[in-house]
């Protein structure tokens, strides 16, 4: 856990990796890890086994990211997945299914637990509804201005945010891609793929696994130079998905100079804008609104 010389306050910076190489470069700046284990995950930067997530646990927090959505039939195999890990010390679940909130609060690791429904907590009191819960995390919606969510964080103690990184815009049960494959006759692996529109010339990332379909917004989101307005985020997440590993790590680099007050906000912005990742800060500045075309 950091101490944040510009706020006072600790907060947990954590991040997801690509590859061994890219976590051993990056773990002297951040507090955790976020990465996926043998299944239930919708999407994540890098997939461990137990012996590895063991290791790293020795050093590190290490959140598991069981996100995806479940079914009924999954809750038996989920449950069961949770007895692999949960002796581990050290080791922590994050999930997007309520369903999964509650396998895990009858197992006794609400403490253990963030809940980050992505875009389901929008305002103060979606959030106080899961106080009684004692999560370790609640994860607060970033299709929200910043200064909404800024007013949700500092009115709880248990907030997770996403602070820089992709953004899930569309998460579906449906195999979107393998249907427009079926219907066009096409064959090609399920790696690397993007989804263009025909009047734009975004590209927006894309992921179909045995779970569900989940597309990206075309840019990531990145908080650096708005960072005093959440500076009572509990934790602060960096996802590393779909971008350069080692643009990658000069990103977590410059987010902990900046929380650590070594280098300002605006010096800080400055380094990650010269690494030309493309950014997507909608809902930052302007309420969602949909208008009828």
């Amino acid at each position: 856990m950091l101490k944040c010389l510009c706020t006072g306050e600790n907060m947990e910076l954590i991040s997801s990796f690509v590859t061994k190489k890219q976590y051993d470069q990056i773990k002297k700046y951040i507090d955790g890890v976020c990465v996926s284990y043998s299944s239930f995950s919708a999407y994540s930067a890098s997939s461990l086994n137990k012996e590895e997530i063991e290791e790293i646990a020795k050093e590190k927090k290490v959140f598991v990211n069981l996100n995806a959505l479940l079914h009924q039939c999954d809750l038996e195999r989920f449950s069961l997945l949770i007895d692999e890990l949960y002796l581990i010390p050290n080791v922590f679940f994050i999930v997007s299914d309520l369903g999964a909130v509650n396998i895990l609060k009858k197992k006794g690791l609400s403490t253990r637990t963030v809940y980050q429904s992505e875009t389901m907590i929008t305002n103060y009191l979606d959030a106080k509804e899961y106080e009684e819960d004692n999560l370790y995390g609640l994860g607060i919606s970033s299709e929200i201005t910043i200064l909404d969510a800024s007013k949700i964080i500092s009115s709880i103690t248990n907030s997770f945010y996403l602070g820089y990184g992709y953004r899930p815009m569309y998460r579906s049960y449906r195999k979107i891609i393998s249907l427009w494959k079926k219907e066009k006759g096409l064959s090609f692996e399920n790696k690397n793929m993007f989804l263009k529109e025909e009047t734009r010339n975004d590209l927006y990332p894309v992921i179909e696994n045995e779970y569900e379909s989940v597309v990206f917004r075309g840019g990531v989101i990145n908080t650096i130079k708005e960072i005093d307005k959440i500076k009572d985020c509990k934790i602060l997440f960096l996802s590393a998905l779909f971008i350069d590993e080692e643009k990658y790590i000069e990103v977590v680099k410059t987010f902990k100079n900046v929380l650590l007050n070594n280098i300002t906000k605006e010096e800080g912005n400055k380094i990650i804008s010269s690494l030309d990742i493309k950014e997507d800060n909608s809902f930052m500045y302007e309420d969602s609104i949909y208008e009828v075309e």
